[in-house]
Order: C-alpha cells, then structure tokens, then sequence
C-alpha cells in the first residue's frame, strides 16, 4: 500500500469512528415529510433541508463553488395516508398528481378486489359509492 492509500483509509476510520456518516443519515432519514413513511420528494421542505445540508457539508470539506440550482418541479408536501377498517388503522401511500382526500376522510363498504385484474373489478359489480 502507497503512502497516500494508507492515509486516505486512517481519514476514513477517523471519520467513521467519530459517527459522522451515522449522524448524518440519521439527520437525512428524520426529514421526511410523514413521520411513518418518510417522504422527501423535489422541492418540499425536507428536500430543501436536505439540499441546505449537503451544501453546508460540502463548503466545510473546503469545496469552493458550491451551489444548489433551482429545477421547476410540482411539489406535494405529503403528511399522511391512512385507512381505518373495523377500527383497525392501516398506513397508507399517496400517488403523485392523485389529488388529496378532503380532510373528513372517506367512509363506505370496503369491497376486496382480489388482484386488481379487470376481470376482478368487474366481478364486484356496482361498487359506487364504497371503497375498493
């Protein structure tokens, strides 16, 4: 090993041994969105926490030039999905464009779908009105 390798890999046990890159994950994974699935998608605030982060780090490294670029992008700042059958209470996604349910919640029959296949859907019949 080089002069150069040896010194390079003491810097890393250095840095490891003083919980830096645990640190900083923890700080990155604590900045989602929902407190039970995360979330830090472009332009909410925990990404922007998140880009803040990354360029204070890197100025401190000695790095010169160091920018963050503004990029067009919708923006959803997801708080929470949840779903509650027989008073069981479910975590729950969101899918990006699908616009929000209203803030008193769905509520209807729950009729299953199997595999969502066509063929399942229309086996179920008529579902208006109920949450499949």
């Amino acid at each position: 090993m080089n002069r150069r390798a040896g010194s390079f890999t003491a810097e890393l046990r250095q840095i490891y041994r003083s919980n830096y890159p645990k640190e900083l994950s923890e700080y990155f994974c604590s900045l989602g969105t929902n407190p039970t699935l995360g979330f830090r998608w472009a332009g909410t605030s925990a990404e922007v926490k998140t880009g803040l982060r990354i360029e204070q780090e890197l100025k401190s490294c000695g790095l010169s030039n160091v920018r963050r670029e503004p990029v067009p992008a919708d923006v959803i700042e997801f708080k929470k999905a949840e779903i509650t059958v027989n008073g069981r209470r479910i975590h729950a996604s969101a899918f990006t464009g699908v616009p929000p349910t209203g803030s008193t919640g769905l509520v209807g029959e729950v009729v299953y779908a199997h595999d969502g296949t066509k063929a399942d859907f229309e086996s179920l019949g008529k579902v208006q009105g109920k949450i499949v």
